[in-house]
């Protein structure tokens, strides 16, 4: 979730827990525990930041509006500390104020860069927000329904007209990061978007002409 793209470094960052199950020989030297808790601080930041703009692209379109980056990115920024200062597993005060993106262009490279793995973050923040910690990925307990959360974003994230012209849907089924579980394992997850709040009804009636 934190490396889709730097095989190096996410294979230092499974490189202790391989080496604690036994799953697999570590690839690569394990990064402590802090440096571990430090780089999903810095990484959380920029992709939750691209989980949280699907969410908002669908709760957009499930709402009844024109879904477009214009729309949806200024009614993220506002979100962006209230989600991820209780998802953070070891939050600090400087873990992600000083390193958010705020310029549209780190926006949207921020949302490029984790598209990836937006459902995953989607699935993250969804537990956040509606308060359930059995959506979770930091245990074993909770693993098999936050992949199972993580599944039907992926599966509303592809049939999501995408805002723009380079592709035809926001996510692309066979580029995502998916975990297959096995039968006994899978269960319906039940995702509605949230209504939109009253500040962001007026953001939106500030950006009518997107």
């Amino acid at each position: 979730m934190c490396q889709p793209t730097d095989r190096k470094m996410r294979e230092r960052m499974l490189a202790p827990v391989g080496r604690e199950t036994g799953a697999q020989a570590p690839r690569a030297a394990g990064l402590s525990q802090d440096q571990f808790l430090r780089e999903v601080q810095l990484r959380g930041n920029r992709a939750g930041l691209a989980g949280g703009l699907l969410l908002t692209l669908l709760q957009l379109r499930e709402n009844g509006f024109r879904h477009s980056l214009n729309r949806a990115i200024p009614l993220i920024t506002p979100l962006l500390e209230r989600w991820q200062q209780p998802t953070a597993p070891a939050w600090t005060p400087d873990s992600h104020v000083a390193h958010r993106p705020h310029s549209r262009r780190k926006v949207l490279a921020a949302f490029k860069d984790f598209l990836s793995v937006s459902h995953l973050w989607a699935a993250l923040i969804h537990g956040g927000q509606h308060q359930r910690p059995d959506i979770w990925p930091g245990s074993n307990e909770t693993l098999p329904r936050f992949i199972n959360y993580a599944e039907a974003f992926a599966l509303m994230g592809s049939r999501l007209p995408w805002p723009g012209h380079d592709r035809r849907y926001t996510l692309d089924r066979g580029k995502i990061w998916r975990f297959h579980l096995p039968d006994y394992l899978r269960e319906s997850a039940s995702v509605e978007a949230l209504p939109l709040t009253d500040p962001q009804r007026a953001v939106l009636n500030q950006h009518t002409s997107s």
